[in-house]
């Protein structure tokens, strides 16, 4: 019996998708527009391809403040990370009084 149960998942491709990519002309799902840059991106695209012209326009601004967000973010990380010097309160307080 496990043996036909096998087999059968096997033979039984249905359950697989057929295509993995999205359908850009179709908007994105509630939970995929809330990805940074893609959710709007998509949403772009849908709405040009249905001919709304001003959403494309307003999705396409607002996945550049995304992209420009999330740059600002990895630039602080980057910062902070390679942050060299004393990270005690002595550190800073010898820092303030050289200025």
């Amino acid at each position: 019996m496990a043996g036909l149960l096998r087999e059968e998942s096997v033979s039984n491709t249905s359950n697989f998708p057929k295509n993995i990519w999205p359908d850009w002309s179709q908007p994105p799902s509630a939970m995929e527009s809330m990805i940074p840059i893609w959710g709007s991106a998509r949403e772009a695209i849908a709405d040009y391809n249905a001919g709304n012209y001003a959403g494309a326009l307003l999705n396409s601004v607002l996945a550049v403040s995304d992209l420009n967000i999330l740059a600002a973010a990895g630039r602080g990380i980057a910062k902070g990370a390679f942050k060299t010097g004393s990270h005690t309160w002595g550190g800073y307080e010898e820092m303030d009084a050289k200025e």
